[in-house]
């Protein structure tokens, strides 16, 4: 470390606020070894973090917590993720999926075609469930998301798409050991798979929206009513028009319409959070 750098000072400060963050740092070379159990070289480390404050009006304690919350994200899927890529959420995914398949192979056989489906809808409303908790708002709750002088909306939108990405590698695995087992055909996987997502993030956004709008003083119980009834209303619809296309055996282009009206509405709450953050809520 450079002690009369006012960089290196925060970065040995970041290293040293994240539990076993310093056991991934190769502090000797300029590039990670064969074999290395290192994540970052510290010169990377270095120079990703002036990229990251740069052109950001903060001070020095505002910059610490802002690179500490970054580097610990980015830390934090490496570190709960097994091989550099499962994790928890993945494990019970790919448990469901599989588990699921195997059942409606031996035990369900008069589902035929529909046993994909069943299998995926599983996973569709177990995805649905975790969105509810508003994996969002975790964000939005922490001081340095505000303290970064960017767009809110843009702030939002990669906030969103971050978590969207990590939702898809957990996801991903299940769904194809899924189709693999009932020998679907394997083009249902990302029809799926998107499907399963824009759900996600429509119940995400709506409880990020219903979060910033109603007081907190009104408390727990009417936020959840009032996040129930847009959730119902919203994927009501959709319900409808999955059902009617799995009738007339175009359930595909069923998923489709209702990946794009779950994303369209997801754009629109994101929006309306973005204003609501702006003006301070």
């Amino acid at each position: 470390y450079d002690n009369r750098d006012a960089t290196s000072l925060l970065v040995k400060e970041v290293i040293s606020s994240i539990p076993d963050f310093d056991l991934l740092i190769d502090k000797e070379h300029t590039s990670i070894p064969n074999r290395s159990v290192a994540l970052f070289t510290l010169s990377a480390l270095h120079h990703g973090t002036i990229e990251l404050l740069k052109n950001l009006n903060l001070t020095n304690k505002e910059q610490t917590k802002l690179a500490t919350a970054f580097w610990k994200t980015v830390y934090n899927r490496h570190r709960f993720a097994m091989l550099g890529y499962f994790t928890k959420t993945t494990i019970t995914y790919f448990v469901l999926g599989t588990g699921a398949a195997v059942l409606l192979l031996f035990v369900l056989k008069e589902l035929g075609d529909m046993r994909f489906t069943a299998a995926a809808l599983l996973l569709a409303a177990v995805a649905f469930y975790r969105s509810i908790g508003n994996p969002l708002d975790q964000d939005v709750r922490m001081d340095w998301f505000r303290m970064i002088p960017e767009n809110m909306f843009k702030k939002l939108i990669f906030s969103f798409l971050g978590g969207s990405y990590n939702s898809l590698l957990d996801l991903l695995p299940g769904l194809f050991a899924a189709a693999l087992i009932l020998k679907a055909p394997l083009y249902l996987v990302p029809v799926w798979l998107l499907f399963i997502l824009s759900v996600d993030a429509y119940s995400t956004t709506i409880a990020t929206f219903i979060d910033l709008s109603i007081p907190q003083y009104t408390g727990r119980v009417v936020k959840q009513l009032a996040q129930f009834m847009f959730l119902y209303f919203g994927l009501g619809p959709i319900a409808g028009i999955i059902a009617v296309t799995w009738a007339l055996g175009v359930l595909p282009v069923g998923l489709a319409v209702g990946t794009v009206f779950n994303l369209g509405l997801a754009a629109l709450f994101i929006c309306l959070s973005s204003v609501q953050l702006s003006h301070g809520r």
